[in-house]
C-alpha cells in the first residue's frame, strides 16, 4: 500500500504517482474500500462566531472570575474553527462533510506566598458558548481552594471530575481498540460478553448526538452501539481492516489523521449514573480535578501526582490538598466505580463525575 499526502494546492496526477511509487516499498496489504455513498453526500454541522463575539465571551468569563476573587489573574482563549473534507474512491464512493465549532478555555491563577494555584476549564461546542457556564466551575474551585487541608493517605474513595475521567479512560479505550485485539495486546481480547466494569458503566457511541457523524473517513455509515453495557463488554471499535481481522462489524470508526485509516471513536458517550453529587461526595474521600503525570499504561497501571484536588468529609469540601500521589490500576478498579447523574462534555467525551473505591493515596 502506498500513501501520499499534501497540504495546499497540488496536482492530482503528481499525488497519485507518489502514492504508486511508495506502494512498491511496502508489504502488500488488503484494501478495504466502501462502495456505497452514504447520505447526505455533503453535510455540514455547527456554526462559527464573529471575532467580536469571541472577544466578548472571553472578557465576560474573566470578569466573572475577577468578581469572585479579586486576587486572581485570568486569561482565556476563544477560537472558532471550520473544516471541510471530501472522500472519493475507485469503487464509486463520493461523500463529504464539514464541521464548524467553537473552542473556549479559561485559566485563573492565584499566588499567595509560595502557594501557586491554577484552575482551568475548557469547553468545545458546535455553536455559541455561555461565558458564565465556562466560568462557573472555575469560580467554584477557587472558592473550594480558600482553605488548605491535610492530604489523606491509605486506600480511600476518589471522586474523579469529568476532566480526570478523560485521562482515566485511556487504557479502557485502548482495550476496546480492534487493532489492539488483532495484535494480541488488548487485555480484553477474549472478554466479550463478560463483566469488565460496574453495572452502572455504559460506554457507547450515538451518531445523532453531539460530535456524531453520518459516516467515518472510510465512508462507512456510523451506527449507534454500546461497547460496554451495564458493565458487560459488547464489542470492539476499529477501521474496516482491523474489525474484519477479528470478525467484528464495522460501525464507522475508521479515521485517517493524515495517514491510512486507523481505529478511532468520534465521541465517547457515557450514560448517566443513579447517584447525586451529594452521594458521590459522601464520607471521607478525595475530589480530583487535575493530575500531573503520564496517562495510565495500556494494562491499566497508574501513579501520578495531584495537580488540583480537594479533601471531602461527610459530603463537604474541607479544603485543597497539596503534594499528593494517586496509584492503582484502572482496569482492576472499573468494577468499583459509581457514576453521577450530571454529565458534561470534555472534548468529545460526555461523562458524569465518577466515584472510584479503593484508590491508593500517599504523600
Amino acid at each position: 500500500m502506498g500513501l501520499a499526502t499534501a497540504c495546499g494546492p497540488v496536482d492530482p496526477q503528481t499525488l497519485a504517482e507518489r502514492a504508486r511509487d511508495w506502494s512498491t516499498l511496502g508489504a502488500p496489504q488488503a484494501v478495504c474500500l466502501t462502495a456505497i455513498s452514504p447520505q447526505p453526500a455533503i453535510a455540514h454541522w455547527g456554526q462559527t462566531l464573529s471575532r467580536e463575539a469571541l472577544v466578548a465571551g472571553g472578557e465576560a468569563a474573566i470578569a466573572r472570575c475577577r468578581e469572585a476573587d479579586g486576587e486572581v489573574v485570568g486569561s482565556g482563549t476563544w477560537e472558532t474553527v471550520s473544516a471541510l473534507w471530501e472522500l472519493v474512491n475507485s469503487e464509486g464512493l463520493a461523500c463529504g462533510q464539514g464541521r464548524s465549532w467553537v473552542e473556549a478555555s479559561l485559566v485563573a491563577e492565584r499566588v499567595q506566598g509560595d502557594d501557586w494555584l491554577v484552575v482551568s476549564e475548557d469547553i468545545t461546542a458546535e455553536g455559541a458558548i455561555d461565558p458564565l457556564a465556562l466560568a462557573q466551575p472555575v469560580v467554584e474551585r477557587l472558592q473550594w481552594s480558600q482553605a488548605l487541608a491535610a492530604m489523606p493517605t491509605g486506600v480511600l474513595p476518589v471522586v474523579l471530575s469529568p476532566n480526570v475521567v478523560d485521562w482515566w479512560l485511556t487504557p479502557v479505550l485502548a482495550a476496546l481498540n480492534a487493532e489492539s485485539v488483532q495484535l494480541g495486546v488488548s487485555p480484553w481480547g477474549d472478554r466479550r460478553g463478560t463483566v469488565v466494569g460496574s453495572p452502572s458503566l455504559h460506554l457507547a457511541q450515538h451518531p445523532q448526538e453531539r460530535y456524531g457523524l453520518p459516516f467515518d473517513e472510510e465512508g462507512t455509515p456510523t451506527q449507534p452501539f454500546a461497547w460496554i453495557e451495564r458493565g458487560v463488554l459488547q464489542g470492539f471499535y476499529g477501521d474496516r481492516r482491523s474489525v474484519q481481522a477479528i470478525h467484528e462489524v464495522p460501525r464507522g470508526n475508521g479515521f485517517r489523521s493524515g495517514g491510512i485509516p486507523e481505529p478511532e471513536l468520534f465521541h465517547v458517550w457515557m450514560a448517566p449514573g443513579p447517584h447525586t453529587q451529594t452521594q458521590l461526595q459522601g464520607g471521607a474521600a478525595l475530589w480530583v480535578e487535575a493530575v500531573l503525570g503520564e496517562d495510565p499504561e495500556p494494562g491499566g497501571d497508574f501513579a501520578v501526582s495531584l495537580e488540583l484536588a480537594f479533601r471531602l468529609e461527610n459530603g463537604a469540601v474541607v479544603g485543597r490538598v497539596k503534594d499528593g500521589l494517586l496509584a492503582g490500576n484502572v482496569l482492576d478498579l472499573l468494577p468499583r466505580v459509581a457514576l453521577g447523574g450530571d454529565r458534561q462534555w470534555v472534548g468529545n467525551l460526555y461523562t458524569p463525575p465518577w466515584r472510584v473505591e479503593g484508590v491508593s493515596l500517599s504523600r
